[in-house]
């Protein structure tokens, strides 16, 4: 008897559980979607699959924290449901039934309600999955092998032991509630007045003042500081965190005194308030965000986040990938750290300690990164190791794998450090560092994304003959300088390249090198292919200087970077080969006249890069896309769910108004306008938010990456625009057809 008016009681409540439903459905498909990602591999290439692998093994660990959020929605989802129904509760106990009866109702109407949401949600989440395995081809440039509909055992019992534990808990919270209340207030719930009390307008006025000052303020300092992306540095942190509170009580601040603000503008318009039933819509909606103001400035805030992570990673994302061709152009590469001036010649190992520490370094990094060879003595090189011939001492066959291999040696400006960081006197009075672009720059904000001293960030020299063996190897012309002239180099983004570089070289930045004042040979950074030393994931040539020769001499040794191109057929050999040559670290050093100089730091194949490059997008992108979706639902649940319970407290009100006359229309667009109000409010905060935020995104990829994201930024924005949407849309169905129930029901 139970369970068969469980059943009819979901039949003819189809429309209260659609909320309800959508979310768990949703909520299942993508869960099980994500966590097949480990059975795509079997699809794609090696590479892709051992980054899928480890891709699947986060996001199954971030399931369960999803599935967390997921779980107190569907509690604040089935409140509304009880809410919703208590006159029904309270006459099945004045017919005779007991608590535990009528809860053992609620529990097979959820029961069946979620075992069917469930059901739905697994069948699109076996679509998605199809699907999804195109998209990671896509992402990580891959290209689907011998495809085959996958279903994934392990994917499953993910989502059910997820979405059991969510089940439970929502019964728990659900047949307490039940048995809580008692029946005077259960069969009463339907006659309860709302309190609609407006809160004092002069204070709400001097707090809406308040707000969208201390909005605009975080506005302001967001620009001006932007994004702390020097993750050391904790005055940046210190004063990001700063913002974010200052924008987040300013949102709660003007959630909670924007209503009765715009009802006070409205009722000295009295040919807008006097309109149709506008008086009445103004109440409902100052009565409803005056009781959910805290769950839309969270529900602000969140939207927010959600938006501007999802855009930030696909953006990432997108341009990482799309920087491949420029940022690793070699089939092997290596890179060669050379020991600088305060070691001294005669350091062993038993003052190696107070060499280092008069360097300002830590001793104990010193000598693991150098050699384990306890005998050695230390120096500073003099001329450039041959790292060719290095590679072929440890069995590297360039006749047999390489078509052609070039060395580009780097030395400092400086008289000691290394090439990126100079800690000593320069080698002249007008070295050319960061800091000296700065005045150039469009965008001020630009050189903190290289570093917060960028008065010491010496630009690297590259000497003619190194940069043009590297032109030669890529196919490309060579560069010709006069004997006062320089080029400037760099595989960064726009935002550097662009805004920071080309102006100054532009206007004829001269700078001093061994007693000869240099100035550009162009007037444009050199951003092509030649620019990457060393094969990397990304760009990371902030900027390095190429000069005539004869003006290296007497400079300090700080990197030397062997690329090599692979004879056809021979790339993946010649790259195990390279990377194989060290057995040990002992063999990874380099010496000039039995003193040790230095030791290879780096060696980075195209695949390596390439697999660094899909892992980072691929972590980023899935996990943005992720976390997003799965805040975008909950957001317009709950507002989807407090919106309904809202119309179920003022059904009571719209019937009134029918019964004095008001036509249908009118309260249907009442309906509209409230529905629209409670969920485009949150929505046009957060995009306000996202926009500055998003700004400031924007300049940090773009120092990534020269490609243009802004495409991607509203591809996201289409997709939570299409979810939130529907939300939208579903909750003003439901709500109109409840009241608009209603009222038939009292005109017959």
């Amino acid at each position: 008897m139970i369970g068969k008016l469980a059943l009819g009681n979901v039949r003819r409540s189809l429309r209260d559980y659609a909320i309800y439903f959508v979310t768990i459905a949703l909520g299942v498909a993508v869960f099980y979607a994500f966590n097949t990602i480990d059975q795509q591999s079997q699809f794609l290439s090696e590479s892709t699959s051992d980054t899928l692998q480890l891709v699947s093994t986060i996001m199954t660990a971030l399931t369960y924290m999803l599935a967390v959020v997921l779980g107190f929605l569907m509690v604040y989802a089935n409140n509304f449901l009880i809410r919703r129904r208590r006159e029904e509760f309270g006459l099945y106990q004045v017919l005779g039934m007991e608590r535990r009866q009528v809860s053992a109702i609620m529990l097979v109407e959820t029961l069946v309600a979620s075992l069917g949401a469930f059901a739905v949600g697994i069948a699109l989440g076996l679509l998605l999955s199809q699907f999804l395995v195109f998209v990671s081809a896509a992402l990580f440039n891959d290209t689907v092998k011998q495809f085959k509909f996958i279903f994934s055992p392990e994917a499953l019992l993910t989502v059910t032991v997820c979405f059991a534990i969510t089940f439970l808990v929502m019964l728990l919270f659900n047949l307490r509630t039940v048995r809580s209340v008692r029946l005077v207030e259960l069969m009463s719930s339907g006659r309860e007045n709302e309190s609609q009390r407006l809160r004092p307008l002069p204070l709400c006025i001097v707090l809406l003042a308040v707000s969208v000052g201390l909005i605009v303020w975080a506005y302001v300092r967001l620009t001006h500081d932007g994004l702390p992306v020097m993750l050391d540095s904790d005055s940046e942190m210190t004063r990001f965190w700063i913002t974010t509170a200052i924008v987040t009580v300013g949102t709660f601040g003007l959630f909670w005194s924007l209503p009765t603000v715009l009802i006070a503008v409205q009722r000295h318009i009295p040919a807008l308030y006097l309109r149709d039933l506008h008086m009445f819509t103004d109440r409902q909606i100052a009565s409803r965000v005056n009781s959910a103001s805290v769950t839309m400035a969270v529900t602000a805030m969140v939207l927010f986040l959600a938006m501007t992570s999802v855009s930030a990673g696909m953006s990432i994302s997108s341009g990482i990938n799309a920087g491949l061709e420029t940022s690793a152009p070699f089939d092997t590469s290596a890179s060669f750290y050379y020991y600088d001036a305060p070691v001294s010649a005669d350091v062993s190992e038993q003052n190696w300690a107070q060499g280092w520490t008069a360097a300002g370094q830590d001793p104990e990094d010193g000598l693991s990164n150098a050699t384990s060879d306890t005998e050695a003595r230390i120096a500073r090189a003099t001329e450039p190791v041959d790292l060719k011939a290095l590679l072929a001492s440890q069995g590297v066959d360039w006749d047999a794998l390489a078509s052609g291999v070039a060395q580009a040696n780097v030395y400092s400006q400086v008289g000691g450090s290394t090439a990126q960081y100079g800690a000593t006197a320069p080698a002249s009075s007008e070295p050319l560092s960061v800091a000296r672009f700065v005045p150039y720059a469009k965008d001020a904000a630009t050189a903190a994304v290289l570093g917060s001293t960028a008065d010491e960030n010496y630009l690297p020299v590259v000497p003619l003959s190194s940069y043009n063996a590297l032109r030669e190897l890529l196919g490309m012309e060579p560069m010709t300088l006069a004997g006062d002239e320089y080029l400037l180099t760099s595989n960064v983004g726009d935002k550097v390249t662009k805004d920071l570089y080309d102006p100054a070289l532009a206007d004829g930045l001269a700078f001093q090198l061994n007693g000869v004042t240099l100035r550009p040979a162009q007037s444009t950074c050199v951003t092509d292919k030649s620019a990457a030393f060393l094969n990397s994931a990304t760009g990371w040539n902030t900027g390095s200087v190429v000069v005539p020769d004869e003006l290296v001499r007497g400079l300090p040794l700080a990197n030397s970077y062997l690329a090599a191109m692979a004879k056809p057929g021979q790339e993946q050999a010649l790259e195990d080969a390279v990377s194989h040559a060290w057995p040990d670290d002992d063999k990874r050093a380099g010496y000039e006249n039995g003193y040790l100089v230095g030791f290879v730091s780096q060696i980075v194949g195209h695949t390596d890069a390439v697999a660094g490059s899909f892992t980072m997008t691929g972590l980023v992108g899935y996990m943005a896309v992720y976390i997003g979706f799965v805040l975008v639902v909950s957001c317009a649940s709950i507002l989807a769910i407090q919106q309904l319970s809202g119309v179920v407290d003022s059904r009571h009100r719209c019937k009134l108004l029918s019964d004095l006359g008001a036509p249908s229309r009118l309260i249907g667009r009442s309906i509209l306008a409230q529905v629209l109000f409670y969920f485009c409010a949150p929505l046009v905060v957060a995009l306000c938010h996202s926009a500055v935020a998003l700004k400031q995104v924007i300049d940090v990829v773009a120092v990534l990456t020269a490609v243009d994201i802004l495409g991607t930024v509203w591809l996201a924005f289409a997709i939570f625009g299409v979810v939130y949407g529907g939300y939208l849309l579903v909750c003003y169905g439901l709500s109109w057809s409840t009241i608009a129930r209603d009222i038939r029901l009292a005109r017959r």
